[in-house]
């Protein structure tokens, strides 16, 4: 039993047809996989992100200070304490 072909279109047309619609589908599963690498990256961010909940199961808002050489004991350390106290008015 053969391949169906249509009646009107030469024999040659059927292999470039097919060849286009292997292309198409070739291309339409590297567009679903570049989707799915997107979708995983992001669901992977999200899980490894640190989100800190209140009681009431709210976002809180977090800081964070970066200050060098405030262990030096140059008075760096009652500089940092200032900052984060002012923070927490």
């Amino acid at each position: 039993m053969g391949c169906l072909r249509h009646p009107n279109l030469p024999q040659d047309a059927h292999g470039a047809t097919k060849k286009v619609i292997y292309r198409i589908l070739f291309h339409l599963l590297w567009v679903v996989l570049v989707i799915a690498a997107l979708v995983c990256l992001r669901v992977y961010a999200k899980f490894r992100s640190k989100v800190y909940l209140d009681d009431k199961g709210k976002r809180r808002k977090t800081f964070a200070f970066f200050h060098p050489y405030c262990n030096a004991g140059g008075g760096g350390e009652r500089v940092l304490w200032v900052a984060v106290r002012s923070v927490q008015k």
